[in-house]
């Protein structure tokens, strides 16, 4: 039984960049939560009218953007918001009502992690720490959210302060990987949820529109979070099993063919 003052307590925020005509269609369901109280909805490509996409809502509150913006505006809007619950959902993945309002209830009951529906976890492999993606339809803990994040202010403003010790002085050094900093924001791993089937667009593998099949991506990614383990005894909110890896992949070569 969620209690009332939890209505209209979260603020979502949904970018859109090279998908416009997803926007909709993701936002409408956003609306429907009565979680929710506001939309924040950042057009990060100015070469788009995001208007002709977008219709009028008392929950929306849209953003043009005069320049191009990286995702790790996201939690920027986030940190100067006034709600305490927040909700960002990638412009490629679909949740449904049901899905959303789900997330938020398992947010508010836990608000010590940050909570999503699909992540990476790190595994010992016989070459060393290595990054598996894909975990999704699962109910675990991981080391890193993708694609949606349900969390609280507490986390948004810890991967900012995760940002100076790590010696990075502007969140834009960080590229698209605000994602990693956020799930390192709370003392425990983040939990993945099992909400059933995930509607994914068209596009949410494509080479011109994700960024995770740019060269590199996944690379740079893994380096990051392994930078943040090696400093782990930095960050002071970080709990003492946080960066503790106990899982071990013997046929990583063949697990990354197979996925």
């Amino acid at each position: 039984m969620r209690t009332a003052h939890e209505e209209n307590s979260v603020t979502a925020i949904l970018l859109s960049y090279l998908r416009p005509e997803n926007v909709q269609k993701i936002f409408g369901q956003l609306a429907k939560s009565k979680y929710i109280g506001k939309i924040i909805v950042s057009n990060n490509n100015p070469d788009i009218d995001l208007c002709l996409y977008i219709e009028q809502h008392p929950k929306l509150s849209l953003i043009q953007q005069v320049v191009h913006y990286p995702p790790w505006i996201r939690f920027e809007f986030a940190a100067h918001d006034s709600a305490n619950y927040f909700l960002s959902i990638d412009d490629d993945i679909f949740l449904s009502l049901e899905q959303i309002d789900l997330l938020l209830e398992r947010l508010f009951n836990g608000p010590a992690v940050p909570h999503g529906v699909w992540g990476q976890r790190i595994v010992n492999t016989p070459k060393g720490l290595k990054l598996v993606d894909g975990v999704q339809r699962e109910n675990r803990s991981v080391d890193v959210l993708n694609r949606v994040y349900a969390c609280t202010k507490e986390h948004v403003l810890n991967s900012f302060r995760l940002l100076k010790i790590l010696g990075l002085n502007h969140a834009r050094k960080i590229g698209p990987f605000e994602d990693v900093l956020l799930s390192f924001g709370s003392m425990e791993k983040p939990l993945c949820h099992d909400l059933g089937v995930l509607d994914e667009c068209d596009s949410s593998s494509s080479m011109e529109k994700a960024l995770h099949m740019k060269p590199g991506f996944i690379g740079l990614r893994q380096q990051l979070v392994l930078d943040i383990f090696e400093r782990s005894k930095d960050i002071p909110w970080l709990g003492a099993d946080r960066c503790k890896v106990v899982e071990f992949l013997d046929g990583y070569e063949r697990f990354l063919l197979e996925t």
